[in-house]
């Protein structure tokens, strides 16, 4: 096998190997995903969006700390019982 040859396949088998390495990257794979709560994900929001305002200097990190430590609105109504309605709805009365 003369010198051109041998780099003329071993061109070919690396352009194989590329080729296959790019089939297998654009393969779909089975995603695996995950069921958050609404509090989960109020909570997540929060942390992210405190996390970005850090970032671009907007806020310092003992606020970042007590927006973190207060707990959401949403998360305290929610742990709240809701009371079923009473009563009759009011109508609008016409003039």
């Amino acid at each position: 096998m003369s010198e051109e040859e041998a780099s003329e396949s071993l061109a070919q088998e690396e352009k194989q190997t590329v080729e296959e390495i790019s089939e297998a990257y654009y393969e779909e794979a089975e995603a695996e995903y995950i069921t958050f709560s609404p509090q989960e994900l109020e909570q997540f929001l929060i942390r992210s969006e405190t996390w970005d305002k850090i970032a671009k200097g907007e806020i310092s990190l003992d606020e970042a700390k007590s927006i973190l430590e207060t707990p959401s609105r949403s998360t305290s109504l929610s742990m709240r019982k809701a009371k079923p309605g009473r009563g009759k709805k009011k109508r609008r009365s016409s003039s």
